[in-house]
């Protein structure tokens, strides 16, 4: 098994993609207003504009709702961990 990515589900997926690539380096490897991927290594780390999950869960007639993650909020149960062997370097 090996673990392909991650989606975190954001208001704004440009925004986003740009401060994961100024605060870690991180390389895009595709950016659109509703999806974008940053090469991470092993996994790719993507983010999903919000306003499409919603739209998702609303026309598949899901009992769901979806919960935006904002830092007022109560935060989702999510955990995003990077690893380095050399802090200074990277």
């Amino acid at each position: 098994m090996e673990f392909g990515y991650t989606v975190v589900f954001v208001a704004d997926v440009e925004a986003t993609v740009a401060f994961y690539e100024a605060a870690f380096g991180a390389k895009r490897k595709f950016v659109s207003q509703a999806f974008g991927m940053l090469d991470t290594g092993s996994t790719t780390l993507a983010f999903g504009w919000e306003e499409n999950e919603k739209r998702e869960l609303g026309e598949a007639g899901s009992d769901l709702t979806f919960r935006a993650n904002r830092a007022a909020a109560e935060p989702a149960g999510v955990q995003i961990s990077f690893i380095t062997e050399n802090v200074e370097a990277d």
